[in-house]
């Protein structure tokens, strides 16, 4: 049995750049800012600039702290 999978929306993305980047829209309530991705699709987290919180009205600071590990070294968010 196969599985047929359909999208509304297609992207090319630049094979030039490391990884795959597509344009995205984060929501926060009623504000929304839109920004490139990178796609992780094994990803548990949704990591993003601090200037996106900030232009959402996020409050960073009320927020849990998490290090994350890389192989690049480590990160906190």
């Amino acid at each position: 049995m196969s599985e047929v999978l359909s999208f509304s929306e297609i992207y090319d993305y630049d094979t030039l750049k490391i990884g795959i980047t597509v344009p995205a829209k984060l929501f926060f309530g009623e504000k929304s800012v839109r920004l490139e991705a990178k796609v992780d699709t094994g990803a548990e987290n949704c990591i993003f600039e601090r200037t996106h919180a900030e232009r959402l009205g996020i409050d960073l600071e009320s927020g849990n702290l998490v290090i994350f590990n890389t192989a690049a070294g480590n990160f906190a968010a």
